[in-house]
């Protein structure tokens, strides 16, 4: 895991989620981060891949978003 943050959603999106290099699952990941004022972000890769996890505070089920890992 190289990041597992917790802060206001905006400011996580734009510093670390990397949105625009994600391929799979950003939609629901994209309205989660803009649904909320702070929330949990986790990066992990793994192979080729990058996932996003975003961890609401209201309970709700965590999100998963994946595409290709930076060089």
């Amino acid at each position: 895991m190289r990041l597992w943050i917790h802060g206001p959603a905006s400011v996580l999106a734009e510093h670390y989620a990397e949105l625009n290099s994600l391929t799979e699952g950003v939609e629901p990941t994209v309205n989660a981060l803009n649904t909320t004022t702070t929330i949990g972000l986790a990066r992990v890769e793994d192979g080729g891949w990058r996932y996003i996890a975003v961890l609401p505070e209201d309970g709700s089920r965590p999100l998963v978003a994946r595409g290709p890992a930076l060089g």
